[in-house]
């Protein structure tokens, strides 16, 4: 199915990319506008299943994080 007007652009980790690609079933994620995958995710992805991130069926956009410089964020995450 293809995303509508209204799709939902979300960010995705590593577990879903890879196990529904196990599954065969990554065009699920086709209903999202996009799938923004972080780059570290990436990187994952590729070392366990590289075809995931390229299937047709679904948009991968990479993202790069910047990590946050806010005392408050380091704080709270203990980074």
């Amino acid at each position: 199915m293809a995303p509508t007007d209204d799709a939902p652009e979300v960010v995705c980790d590593a577990g879903p990319l890879i196990h529904l690609d196990e599954l065969g079933c990554l065009d699920l994620l086709a209903d999202f506008a996009t799938l923004w995958v972080p780059e570290e995710v990436c990187q994952e992805v590729d070392a366990h299943r590289p075809a995931a991130l390229t299937n047709p069926a679904i948009e991968v956009q990479r993202l790069t994080v910047e990590p946050s410089t806010s005392p408050f964020f380091r704080t709270v995450v203990r980074t």
